[in-house]
């Protein structure tokens, strides 16, 4: 059975963002608000999607966990 990461959901998540991003810049003109809540949750899952990288390449036990970090089926 594969490990699951964390890995694709960050993906998700960041992608989901950046539609989001692209709609505000073609709408409005500009993209998040720079300490607004999804400019953080930006931030955050770039942090996670780095730090599961790092534990994946180093054989490490993941510490995703899905009712923590969120997944695609919640």
């Amino acid at each position: 059975m594969a490990v699951n990461y964390g890995i694709t959901y960050c993906k998700k998540v960041l992608k989901d963002l950046r539609d989001i991003e692209d709609k505000m810049f073609e709408e409005q003109g500009h993209g998040f608000v720079q300490f607004g809540e999804q400019h953080n949750t930006e931030l955050k899952y770039k942090r996670l999607l780095k730090q599961f990288e790092r534990e994946r390449d180093l054989g490490l036990k993941p510490t995703y966990d899905p009712d923590i970090h969120g997944s695609e089926h919640q």
